[in-house]
């Protein structure tokens, strides 16, 4: 029973976590193409309007996957992550760990 309630709050930290970075970038004007929970093989996928949703089978972390976020596929668009500016690049970035301290803050609020 303690692994679960230790899995449910880790997944929580996490959506959060990525969350902040998602929304960041949505702000941003950068496309968001994924936004997983967890690793491994895909448990649950959804489908939105740009973003492809996905719950993986190991919940030890998450990623947000950007338009344009590695040199390789770039291609100079203006909603890729490397076509933005070093400011708004700092911002998506941050956004996670933001979001994690602003969760914290709550908490301990409440």
């Amino acid at each position: 029973m303690s692994l679960l309630i230790t899995l449910i709050i880790f997944s929580i930290l996490i959506v959060i976590h990525e969350f902040g970075h998602f929304i960041a970038a949505k702000q941003a004007g950068v496309k968001v193409e994924k936004f997983s929970i967890g690793f491994g093989p895909v448990l649950l996928k959804i489908k939105g309007k740009e973003t492809l949703f996905l719950i993986c089978l190991f919940p030890i972390g998450g990623y947000v996957k950007l338009a344009g976020d590695s040199r390789s596929e770039i291609k100079g668009l203006k909603y890729e992550f490397l076509s933005q500016s070093p400011g708004v690049k700092m911002r998506i970035v941050f956004a996670g760990p933001l979001f994690n301290y602003l969760l914290a803050f709550l908490i301990f609020i409440i």
